[in-house]
């Protein structure tokens, strides 16, 4: 066996610059409740609690969300992985030449290399996968806040619905009283009957507005159930009445609301993620280092 030659080849030591970039801050987000039990449509009146439950676990656009943020966990982690070393083995003269030939005296060369990344590229890369991350998270955080006010929206408009039929039925029930006492007039000879008529039109008018407001009502409680998948809805109806608030919160309450409201934290952390990827072009710039060890025999 030959004697073994240890190799050290340095293909460049130039060292980068410091990395100065500050960590992504942490976002704050609204506070998901999260309940391993599944809620199920009520038969009866139905809740606004209720319906924002059965949206959360059912609307399309709101499935996976547990997958994704295993993925963005993934997708850190696998930045900070360095690059694998390298393992080569060659072999010269395997079947002899000249002098060598016929004896075999063929040589083989085992070489390891191990690139060594400089100027701060492997802090870089994981500041930009964070970055990222936080950005999807904030864009998830935005379409989940737009489902649940679109919910909320329609639920309003079925509550209105119902609050509105409760009073044309009240006046439609009045309407009635008073067309049975102009009728009684009319028999006693106090009223004529083109008054009842013309008063038996406005019913007929009243109760065709009964009866569209209970077509708009039976479509906007389809429209509601259709947000968790059900276009065939089991509730009859929902709890909720319009009242006027009692404590409206302060100017300062409102600027500390506005400054955690998910449109703003997207537009930072698509900053942050703009000021990520800037610093990590920059540092490509710069060489690494790759170091090689052979062993020949």
């Amino acid at each position: 066996m030959r004697p073994a030659i240890i190799s050290l080849l340095i293909l460049s030591t130039c060292a980068g610059p410091r990395d100065r970039t500050d960590p992504v801050a942490a976002l704050v987000l609204p506070a998901e409740k999260k309940s391993t039990a599944p809620v199920a449509e009520p038969e009866g009146d139905l809740d606004l609690p209720t319906a924002l439950a059965l949206t959360l676990q059912h609307h399309p656009q709101l499935q996976g969300a547990g997958d994704l943020d295993r993925l963005r966990t993934a997708r850190v982690r696998a930045t900070r992985v360095g690059p694998n070393p390298a393992v080569e083995l060659t072999a010269e003269d395997f079947l002899g030449s000249g002098p060598f030939r016929g004896i075999g005296g063929s040589q083989w060369t085992l070489q390891v290399s191990q690139v060594l990344e400089l100027g701060g590229k492997p802090r870089a890369r994981v500041l930009l996968a964070e970055t990222e991350s936080a950005l999807e998270a904030v864009q998830f955080q935005l379409t989940r806040l737009s489902v649940l006010s679109a919910v909320t929206l329609d639920f309003a408009r079925l509550v209105f619905l119902q609050e509105r039929q409760i009073n044309l039925a009240a006046q439609l029930g009045n309407a009635m009283t008073l067309e049975q006492a102009i009728a009684a007039r009319i028999e006693g000879g106090k009223e004529s009957p083109i008054q009842l008529k013309q008063y038996q039109i406005q019913l007929a008018l009243l109760r065709f507005d009964l009866q569209d407001l209970e077509r708009q009502k039976q479509a906007a409680r389809s429209q509601l159930s259709s947000n968790w998948g059900n276009f065939r809805p089991r509730f009859k109806g929902v709890i909720g009445r319009f009242s006027t608030p009692e404590n409206l919160p302060s100017p300062e309450e409102l600027k500390a609301r506005i400054q955690r409201h998910p449109e703003l934290q997207l537009r930072r952390a698509r900053i942050a993620q703009l000021r990520a990827q800037r610093a990590l072009e920059g540092r490509l710039a710069v060489p690494d280092v790759e170091l090689s060890l052979g062993v020949r025999m």
